[in-house]
C-alpha cells in the first residue's frame, strides 16, 4: 500500500523538529500533550522531569526554531497546528 502523503505543513514542521536537540525534541512532544494555552518555565521542568534552567533552555530552543513562542517573560505557548503536530 502507498504511503499517504502528508501534507505541506507536516513536511515543514517534520523538517524542524529532525534540526533540535534530542532533549528539546522531547520538550516539544511533551508540549503537545500539555492541556493548558500556554506553560511556564517550572510546569515545562515538571512535565519533563528536569530542573528549570534546563527546562528553560530547551524551551529557548524551541523559540529559536520558532516551534513555540514566548508569550509572556517564561510563559511558552504553541499554534495549534504545531500542538496537533507534536502530540
Amino acid at each position: 500500500m502507498p504511503a499517504t502523503p502528508q501534507p505541506a505543513s507536516a513536511r515543514v514542521f517534520s523538517w524542524s523538529v529532525r534540526h533540535l536537540s534530542r532533549e528539546a525534541a522531547r520538550m516539544f512532544r511533551l508540549l503537545g500533550i500539555h492541556p493548558g494555552p500556554d506553560i511556564s518555565v517550572p510546569a515545562a521542568a515538571s512535565l519533563a522531569g528536569c530542573d528549570p534552567a534546563e527546562a528553560s533552555r530547551h524551551l529557548g530552543e524551541l523559540a529559536r526554531a520558532r516551534l513555540i513562542t514566548e508569550r509572556l517573560p517564561s510563559r511558552y505557548a504553541l499554534h495549534d497546528l504545531l500542538r496537533a503536530y507534536a502530540a
